[in-house]
């Protein structure tokens, strides 16, 4: 049976979200960062460089995660949230976003910059839609 045919009673009984590296076996991210031209190379580093991370795994292997900075004063950054296209439409994406929002709810602003097709996932979880600015680097990771 499909992950997309499970409802989300029975998909809650095959994934686990996890905060920390001790249930962590494969750090192997195959399959995320659709369309990126550069993709990073290094997951394990990009989890223990982050103030915070949740770790979607089913039967070990990593199906999602989001990383959180922040400067524990003002401000988080939501650098980057990834589902694996087939566990996608499932709510776990809005699960690991809400899970970071619970670990920031004591700063004044938690901001993210996302590609335009995803505001509206990002606004049906309270966030706004505001103007930004970024670098893409090419050469960078």
């Amino acid at each position: 049976m499909p992950i997309s045919a499970l409802s989300s009673s029975k998909l809650s009984q095959i994934i686990k979200f996890v905060d920390n590296f001790k249930e962590i076996k494969n750090f192997t991210f195959d399959g995320f960062f659709v369309g990126w031209r550069n993709k990073p190379k290094n997951l394990k580093l990009i989890l223990q460089n982050s103030t915070y991370f949740v770790v979607v795994l089913n039967n070990e292997k990593i199906v999602g995660f989001i990383t959180c900075i922040r400067d524990k004063v003002l401000s988080a950054y939501i650098p980057l949230l990834e589902v694996l296209p087939e566990f996608q439409k499932q709510g776990i994406g809005k699960q690991l976003v809400q899970k970071i929002l619970e670990k920031v709810t004591d700063l004044y602003v938690i901001g993210l910059i996302c590609d335009e097709n995803l505001n509206n996932f990002y606004q049906k979880l309270d966030f706004k839609n505001y103007n930004g600015c970024i670098i893409r680097n090419p050469g960078g990771n």
